[in-house]
Order: structure tokens, then sequence, then C-alpha cells
């Protein structure tokens, strides 16, 4: 008969992981694409994007979207020195890049200095530049800056007739007489064009506005003498970190609040003045919340009382004719992040139709470990929650990276193209109603560090919480649309993101390299196979169910493959395009689910889950690699317990099925058991010293799996190992020593795979030799197994 499960190992055993079969079916696509039909326009305009580093969507960070009246889509961005980057689109998908910045300006124009920009005059003043004209303002001679700035992250609204930009110009890198003199102001330019030229407002309207700047900030506000007692910036300056990372609001990511059920800008009364909310801050020292006057966008005194700033007096309501900070304690209020927490990138938007007001940050280091948290709030001022009721507020370096919903996060596709670092992130009400959601990403597979733009579709799933289609906008997910249990059947590639505090040394496919690194956040979440059927029963690596409501919403009900209940997720089922496929003459056309777990109570509340379908089989059998079941370590699991893999076992497909334990020492197929430590003996696990079953003597052993059964081994921490039929145990091998890490037996064997998947987990991996006949394998699990009875408990679950 065909070979059957079976064990055999080389000597040196130290370190396992535990690996699987090929899946073999006739009935499914070769190419594991969810139709064999191939649009091949659509493919190729698709595969052009992330083909190369070379379309207009490269290089794109911080992307901010607008609408115009006529229609088309205009990204803004961080350019660095040549100011802000402009991108524009008529449909979301195919972008054109403004050769220019919009800040741009010919020397002619008295740009002298900075011929390539006109630089805020208030700015270049304040850090003690020469202005656009090539005159010195400032009063001092002793500060000198050795570099240009640097713009970054801006925001644009239209009203009037006229577009208002704000955006942070910002010194990163400034030293005088060894003091970090970094600094930052957000500043405000007008034009009568999307595409600019944008001139800063004092010199656009010099009779609205006596300065363009709407607030500045300080990493150290050091002595005045430096740059002059009578020279107004770093003295005045009440917005500063005094030195510390953790402390001040950085001047950039400005960003209005609107209503994404509308698509207007919310208005709020202060003092008797009507104002737009708007949100600043970056990294370390939180996210604040100010006001601006509604008509002239000037900042805007909340301070109770009056104030006085160079003369003029304040009062609730009023109008600034300075920087917001220019009065102390008037820079905003902290409503996230804060206290070493990395928040930045912030957005603050509302939905009328929930009812709630939701905080966007971008979190982590940019370079390799970004993501989006989610917070939500009933009033403006906060406290804003994740799902799981923690408050993004309440955070500290150490902890806030398992804060916050999670919204998109580092993944890959087995197989397909793989993103991390998502984030710089801005929503848009389109003038069709759409909600979108627009970040960079970096990607693991061009070996490039540069960001790359993505569009994606926001909806918001029945708790009230945002979910995002993850793949790239295309027009099939413009509307949702009721779909039944039968549409959506399929083997789907399926991602469960996790949040946690845990860090590493990280080192990625573009040569970035840090020695702390969150785990949850930095790592690609590896896609797992899984199948739903016609009745919306979930099998293959997790299982569980899907159960569908109006217009595509879906409410997915998750277990892990060690049977643990991981949470109830809601969202949508959707038509989509797979951008991330790889090829030219690729089927894109896919099925896509989206689900956050917003169920209060659950301890993953605040996770999402997400999947495209591969093919419309619901049969577990397309060519399972690998990184299709990678189990994740049980904390139950321990050397005072062991461990139990059950599977299910059914005949009729052209795979052998060896479940091999492999580490770079040793080798374990299941079936014989061939144990040579130096060479000096082996052992037969089906021949030697055995206890079976009465249903499973020794000599019928070879055709004891012949029909379709359960089957589970155990690695018992008393040195055994147990196989059970149907939750029946059929073969216990028994060794006979304790464990001695001198010596090759089987306890050293259990003893080494308890310690492995209790710390690390294993890998299910194709088999490299394939037979004629045999088996295949579904429903794997894996638990703990302190004796029989906790074993056959595995199959009763079943």
């Amino acid at each position: 008969m065909k070979k059957l499960i079976a064990l055999s190992l080389t000597a040196g055993l130290l370190s396992l992981s535990f690996f699987s079969c090929k899946f073999v079916n006739e009935n499914t696509n070769t190419n594991n694409n969810e139709s064999t039909k191939v649009d091949e326009g659509l493919s190729s305009r698709v595969y052009s994007k992330y083909s190369s580093a070379t379309s207009a969507e490269w290089g794109c960070h911080d992307p901010r979207l607008f609408q115009d009246e006529d229609g088309t889509y205009y990204v803004y961005s961080t350019g660095w020195k040549a100011g802000v980057e402009t991108r524009v689109s008529k449909d979301l998908i195919s972008w054109t890049k403004k050769s220019a910045s919009p800040f741009y300006t010919s020397s002619s124009t008295g740009s002298s200095q900075y011929p390539h920009m006109y630089w805020d005059d208030d700015f270049l003043a304040w850090q003690g530049y020469l202005t656009n004209d090539g005159s010195d303002k400032s009063s001092s001679s002793k500060y000198t800056v050795s570099s240009e700035p640097n713009s970054w992250a801006p925001t644009i609204i239209k009203q009037k007739g006229l577009y208002y930009m704000f955006h942070g110009i910002v010194t990163d890198s400034e030293t005088y007489n060894g003091v970090n003199r970094r600094a930052g102001t957000i500043s405000m330019s007008i034009s009568q064009s999307p595409t600019g030229p944008f001139i800063p407002a004092s010199t656009y309207d010099s009779e609205t506005y006596s300065n363009s700047t709407l607030v500045h900030s300080v990493f150290n506000n050091a002595d005045a003498s430096l740059i002059g007692n009578d020279t107004p910036g770093y003295s005045n300056c009440n917005n500063t970190s005094n030195g510390s990372w953790n402390k001040g609001f950085g001047c950039i990511d400005p960003e209005f609040v609107i209503d994404v059920a509308t698509g207007k800008l919310m208005e709020y009364t202060i003092g008797s003045n009507t104002c737009y909310a708007m949100t600043y801050g970056s990294w370390l020292g939180g996210i604040a919340l100010i006001y601006v006057d509604a008509e002239t966008l000037k900042p805007v005194c909340t301070l109770a009382g009056t104030a006085t700033y160079d003369g003029k007096t304040y009062a609730v309501g009023d109008e600034m004719d300075c920087p917001v900070d220019g009065i102390s304690g008037n820079q905003g209020t902290l409503i996230a992040g804060g206290s070493g927490a990395a928040y930045e990138g912030a957005q603050l938007i509302y939905n009328s139709d929930t009812g709630y007001y939701y905080i966007f940050v971008s979190m982590g280091n940019l370079t390799y470990e970004y993501r989006v948290g989610v917070g939500r709030s009933s009033t403006i001022d906060g406290t804003y929650l994740d799902a799981g009721g923690v408050s993004l507020k309440s955070t500290t370096s150490s902890n806030y990276h398992a804060i916050g919903s999670k919204i998109i996060g580092a993944f890959a596709f087995d197989g397909e193209y793989g993103f991390r670092c998502q984030g710089g992130q801005s929503i848009f009400r389109d003038k069709s109603g759409k909600i979108l959601f627009a970040n960079h990403a970096r990607t693991n597979y061009l070996g490039t560090g540069n960001f790359v733009l993505q569009i994606h579709q926001m909806f918001f799933n029945e708790d009230g919480w945002p979910v995002l289609n993850q793949n790239d906008y295309y027009d099939e997910a413009a509307e949702l649309e009721s779909l039944s249990l039968s549409d959506i059947a399929g083997t789907y590639d399926f991602v469960h993101t996790v949040r946690g505090t845990e860090t590493a040394v990280f080192n990625s496919t573009d040569g970035v390299t840090e020695d702390d690194y969150n785990v949850a956040d930095a790592n690609d979440t590896p896609s797992q196979k899984i199948v739903i059927d016609s009745e919306g029963n979930i099998k293959g690596y997790y299982t569980g169910s899907v159960t569908l409501g109006e217009k595509g919403s879906i409410t997915i009900e998750l277990k892990s493959a060690e049977g643990l209940a991981l949470g109830t997720f809601k969202g949508f089922a959707m038509n989509a395009v797979d951008w991330y496929r790889k090829g030219t003459s690729t089927a894109r056309k896919t099925i896509t689910l989206t689900a956050l777990d917003s169920t209060s109570g659950d301890s993953s509340a605040g996770e999402y889950v997400f999947a495209n379908r591969t093919s419309t089989s619901t049969e577990i059998s397309t060519d399972i690699s690998y990184s299709d079941y990678k189990v994740a370590a049980v904390s139950s699991i321990n050397t005072d317990t062991g461990v139990s893999v059950s599977f299910n076992l059914s005949e009729g497909y052209a795979s052998d099925w060896d479940a091999v334990i492999a580490s770079t020492q040793a080798t374990i197929n299941l079936a014989t058991m061939e144990y040579w430590p130096s060479g000096i003996w082996s052992a037969n696990i089906f021949e030697a010293s055995a206890t079976a079953g009465s249903a499973a003597a020794s000599d019928a052993w070879q055709t004891y799996f012949t029909d379709a059964s359960y089957v589970s081994i155990s690695f018992n921490a008393d040195g055994s190992i147990v196989f059970y039929k149907d939750g029946v145990a059929a073969l216990t091998y028994q060794a006979d020593t304790a464990f001695d890490s001198s010596t090759n037996t089987v306890s050293q064997l259990c003893y080494a795979f308890i310690n492995d998947v209790s710390t690390s987990g294993f890998t299910f991996m194709p088999s490299a030799k394939i037979e004629t006949g045999g088996f295949t394998v579904s429903n794997l699990k894996v638990g703990s197994a302190l004796d029989a009875a906790a074993a056959k408990a595995l199959f009763d679950e079943q």
C-alpha cells in the first residue's frame, strides 16, 4: 500500500518546525487565479503600477487627496527641498506627476536666494535665513543657518474660488553652538489654481494677513540671545519640547475636520465666531486640536479670559494676528498620543451617519513599522477609544503599538506582492459619495525604500467602525451590493492582523536594519488558505463561519488553527480588483472580504481580517505552500503538558502526506520513524516496543488509515508518542529513557517538539515527494496534550 504517515530523523535534534503536504485537485486553476478569463487591458493597467518604481505613484510621501469642482483628483505630498509634489488623475487609477512644485517661482519674482521655491518670509526671518528678496529681516547676525528648510505634509481646501494650502516648513537638523535647534512652522499659502503657484498668505493678501504662520514649534527653546532678544522667534514660541521628544506638538501634518457623510467642513462656534477645527502634531509629543476662523482661516484664541501678544489683546473666539502658539497654553488640546507614543499624520473626521468622531494616526517608525490606528469619540475633544475600549491618549512609549483599531498594516499574500509601512493617510469624500483613503506604502519586492501611493475605498461596518477595501481602488468597489453565500464561496488568501508590544531586530529586503522594532507592525502578516463553502462554513487554516447581511455586509466568527476563538469580525464582502498579483496576463477580478473585530469584550477587538478569493473551488485543495499552515505558538503548550496535532485524512488525491518535522539538523517523516544518533542505532516507531490498540496491531498498521478518518499525534511530556484515530488511541510508543541532551531518544524528540511549538509555533510545508495515491489532509489543529483525554477532546471539537 501507499506509504503512510511516518517519522524518520537524523542526529543532532535541537530545534524543530512542523511541515506537510501538497494538495492537488484537477478542478483548481493552476495559476491560482479567480478566473481563467483574463482581461488583458485591466491586467496590464494594474500591473504597470507595481512592476517597477517608475510610475507616477512612486516617491509619494504623506499624500493629501483633493477633488476640484470639475471632478479632477489631486494628490499633494511631501516633496523635500523642492517643496510639495502634485499628482493629477481623472479616475483615481492613472496618475500624472507635475514636474514643478506648486510653490515654484522663478528668480524674476524676487526669489534670488531660493529660486526654486517661494518660501514664507515670516518663516525665513524667524529662522535667521535671508528672505526671498535677499534681505536679512532678523536683527541678529549671531545665528547662521547651514541648510535649507523642507516642506512636509500639506492639506488643502477651496472656498470663495481660492485654494488654501497649509503645510509644514521644517529645519530638521539645525544646531548652533552645539544646541539642537530643530524647528518648524505650519504656514498658509493661497493660489487661484490647484497646481499653484501658492503664495504665502501675507504676501498674497497683506491687508488681511499680517503673517502667514498658523503655529510654530521648537525642539530646544534655548537662550534667545542666540538670535537676539528683540527678534520674534524662538523666545516667543510657547510650543516647545524643551529638548525632550516626548513634549510639544511638532509642526507638521495639519488637517481640517470634515463630515465624511456629507463631505462638508465641520463648523463650530468659539466665542461668537464661526470656526473650523484643525489637527496637527507629530511624533512623540501628541496630536493637537485647534480652531481657525471659517472665513479667513486665521488662528483663533480659545483661552478663557483675555490674553495679550505684541500689544494686542485677544478673547475667546477672536482671530489672532500671530501664530496660535504666541499665547501660552493656546497651542492646542492634546487629543491623542503624547508620553512618547510615536503618533503623527493624524486626521480627525466626523461621520454624521454614525454620530462619532474618528481619529486616524500613523504610528511607529516610518522606516520599518508604520501602520494606521483608529479611535473614536462622541465629542470632538475626546476621549478617543479603540474598538477594545482603550484610550489613544493613555499611551506610553512601550505599549502604543497594541492600541488603536488597526485599519491597515504590513501583509504579504502567498506568491504575490507584499507591502509594509502604510501610513501618512488622508481621508476624503468625493463628489460621487465615495469615502476614499489615501496612504503611502513601502514594498517588499522591488528592493527599494521608496514610497508608493495607494488609494482605498473606506466603509463603516454595522458597529460604526471604518474598514478598508485593502486592494487599491478600482471601480468594481464603487458601490456595495447584496451578495449570496454562493456568490462568495471559494478559496481565499486570508490575512488576520494582530497588535502587540513584542520587539526584535529587523532586517528588511530593502536593507533597513533596526535593533528594536515592533514585531506585529513591522513583519508582514502572511496570508493563509481558507475555504468558504456555500453554507458559509470556513475551513482550512482557520475555521468558523460567515453570515451575510444587506449590501454585502458580513459577520465572520473566526477560530484559530488551535480551535481558539479569535473574535467576531464585521465588515463587507465586495467585488474588487487584486492589484497584488504578479504578471501581465493575470485574472484580477475577485471577491474581497474586509472586516474588523469591533465586538465589545473581545480580546482581539481592534484587529482586522481581509482576504482575496483565488479560486471558486470550495475544496481545500489548491497547491498549499509552507506559509499556508503556519501555526502560532500557543501559551497553554509547554514542557509540562505536550502537543497534540490533529488532522483529517481522506483518500483519492494524487498526493502522499508527509508531515515533516525539520530543522537544520533533523528530518522526521511520519510513517516510519528512524532515529540515527551518530549512526549507532535505529528504531521503527510502528514496530518497536509499542503498545497498540486493538484496532491497530503492529502488523495491521500499514492499512489502518485507509478510510477517511481524524488522526491525532500527541507528543507528551512523559516522552510518549500516542497515535489516535477518531479520538481512540491506536498506538503508543513509550520512550525508554528520560530526556537527556547528550543522547538521542524519543523523549528528546518529544521535549524538543513541545518546546519548539510552545515558543515558535510550527509550519506545515509541501512534501518533497509526491506519489500516486496516498492521502490529503484538512482541518489541521494544534493544542495541548496533557493526556489521552485531552487529545481526544481535540477531535470532539470537530
